[in-house]
């Protein structure tokens, strides 16, 4: 009885699978770059991270401008807006957040102005 070899698929499959990959990458690679490019100058601090019941926001912003600061769960929905597109002065800020009234979990603070976004992770442990 004679057996049958049957080839892997061909080496070109491979190669483009592979350079796909590294494709990939490569974006993810560049859009953090670019992100972290934007966000160097806008500062955002949380304190403490986790936290029970408050989280103090420190963020400094590079030039007078209108900003947004908003809290989202970690799947993007956004549960809480502190500031909507309020004129803020150059310099260091802080905020109280009560986070009393969120459950467990991961949740992210974004500030957004002119030309910038920044998000940052924290966690809410009851």
């Amino acid at each position: 009885m004679r057996k049958i070899f049957i080839p892997p698929l061909p080496e070109f499959f491979n190669f483009g699978l592979y350079m796909y990959k590294l494709l990939i990458a490569f974006l993810l690679l560049m859009s953090n770059l670019i992100v972290y490019a934007q966000s160097s100058n806008h500062i955002l601090s949380l304190s403490p991270n986790p936290s029970y019941n408050a989280v103090e926001i420190q963020y400094t912003i590079e030039k007078p401008s209108s900003i947004t600061l908003s809290i989202s769960d970690d799947i993007g929905i956004e549960v809480r807006r502190l500031i909507d597109n309020v004129f803020i002065g150059q310099g260091l800020n802080k905020i109280i957040f009560d986070a009393s009234d969120l459950t467990s979990g991961i949740y992210f603070v974004t500030i957004e102005g002119y030309n910038f976004k920044v998000s940052k992770k924290f966690v809410i442990i009851k």
